[in-house]
């Protein structure tokens, strides 16, 4: 996380942000990303304690009763990564706000979204979504799909990084190259749907958007992820 950081430290140099406020006080990534209005301290305990018991409930009931996963159980399980993330950005969100920090929320009700590119653009990890601008301002602006495909790339490194890597040390058992390949998947996907998608009816694109994401979420969704959940995919 300091890494891109840093990344984006380097890219944006007109700024007046202080550095080690930036490095060490914020879950947010990028320069570019704006401060809004802090939310009630009160309101994101509840909300934390509240995503804490549903993700444990997922991890320990319905993991069970999914079992032995295959690759549609375990695409049922794919709304734990919804509260996990989530419980994370309460728990960022609380840190900036003890550090005097005004951050908005990490998603923006992904479930409600129209179309993959308000999915992606808009609503999931919107502290991540600055930096992926960021990456990709370094990409021409006139290939779509290359810029696509080298912002995803930024993001499956990021999570092969978190996930793949840790899973491999601990276990000497390589799952690389699956996070990367799930977004890849994407950036194709989101490159379709701008160039044709977005004209079909409302009804289609909101199925496409879902097909794209759910349907190849067992490859992000492995077994190294599966593990850190507490749930292991044999």
């Amino acid at each position: 996380m300091l890494l891109m950081k840093w990344a984006s430290w380097l890219l944006h140099k007109n700024h007046n942000e202080v550095w080690w406020r930036f490095f060490f006080t914020t879950p947010l990534l990028s320069l570019r990303s704006r401060s809004f209005p802090a939310t009630n301290p009160t309101y994101l305990v509840i909300k934390l304690v509240l995503l804490l018991v549903i993700l444990f409930n997922f991890i320990f009931f319905v993991a069970k009763a999914l079992t032995p996963l295959n690759w549609w159980s375990i695409i049922a399980l794919t709304p734990m990564l919804l509260f996990l993330t989530e419980a994370v950005g309460a728990i960022g969100e609380l840190l900036a706000k003890a550090n005097k920090r005004k951050i908005y929320p990490i998603h923006e009700i992904p479930i409600v979204s129209q179309s993959l590119g308000e999915f992606w653009g808009k609503r999931w990890n919107r502290w991540v979504q600055d930096w992926l601008r960021d990456m990709g301002s370094l990409v021409r602006r006139k290939s779509l799909f290359l810029r696509l495909c080298f912002i995803f790339f930024c993001s499956g490194l990021f999570h092969e990084i978190m996930f793949n890597l840790p899973y491999w040390v601990i276990y000497r058992k390589s799952f690389f190259g699956t996070m990367m390949l799930y977004f890849l998947i994407q950036a194709v996907g989101l490159w379709v749907d701008k160039r044709f998608v977005y004209r079909a009816p409302a009804f289609v694109q909101r199925l496409y958007l879902w097909v794209v994401v759910l349907l190849p979420s067992p490859i992000f969704l492995n077994t190294p992820l599966l593990t850190f959940l507490g749930i292991k995919n044999d």
